[in-house]
């Protein structure tokens, strides 16, 4: 699967077309980095192959609306289409790029030079870097609308820490497209945001907002992440 792809068989049939829109240029965008990205560095983890991260996206995709169709047959959860791919396209989009360009990981190119079979990749050294984003200069010139400037604003903003990879996710969307990160509900965004459920914040920082489509999307990336 490539992002066409993505774009051809999850977002074009949007019910919400405004979302479709802002959804299909944002994508388009960073097509090429999303293409090649693997989704972790590790044979041992999941999806260690360039185009990984779209595997594993149509994955959460087809997981979170299996797990919505069984739900709703019980009466305990419909959740809308629009949002549940929404949020699955975009909780790990990170891993394609950082706001400057750098894709998360790079190969792992051993002394011999041939590419480690068992961790096949690394991480870039200048992923998410802020020394290398010129945003000191951005900042004393008043360039306020660049995508190094709306990531960072996003951040100070929500209070939000980093290290959290949902909050990549988001800072990522924040900076390439305004316009799609406003049209993200609050639910969507603690979705995006919180996805790696306790594994990555404290069940306090969670507590309120674990609704359905932020579990139904945890559930996905974890069953996704343990069988790729």
């Amino acid at each position: 699967m490539n992002t066409n792809e993505l774009i051809t068989t999850y977002v074009s049939s949007f019910a919400d077309t405004d979302r479709r829109d802002l959804l299909t240029e944002f994508l388009n965008v960073i097509a090429d980095d999303l293409d090649s990205a693997p989704a972790s560095s590790k044979i041992a983890f999941h999806h260690a192959y360039a185009g990984g991260l779209l595997q594993h996206i149509s994955e959460v995709i087809y997981t979170m609306e299996s797990l919505n169709n069984g739900l709703a047959n019980a009466g305990n959860c419909n959740l809308s289409e629009d949002s549940m791919r929404t949020v699955a396209i975009l909780h790990d989009i990170h891993k394609a790029r950082d706001i400057a360009g750098n894709p998360q990981y790079v190969q792992n190119v051993l002394k011999n030079g041939s590419v480690s079979e068992k961790i096949p990749y690394k991480t870039n050294e200048h992923y998410f870097n802020w020394a290398g984003y010129d945003l000191l200069n951005d900042i004393q010139t008043n360039i306020a609308d660049s995508t190094t400037t709306r990531g960072l604003a996003w951040v100070l903003t929500n209070s939000a820490e980093i290290k959290n990879t949902g909050v990549k996710s988001l800072i990522l969307i924040a900076a390439e497209s305004p316009a799609l990160m406003a049209s993200l509900s609050e639910s969507e965004v603690n979705a995006i945001r919180y996805h790696g459920g306790a594994y990555e914040t404290s069940k306090y920082e969670l507590q309120g907002k674990e609704d359905e489509l932020l579990i139904l999307l945890h559930a996905a990336d974890m069953l996704s992440s343990r069988n790729g």
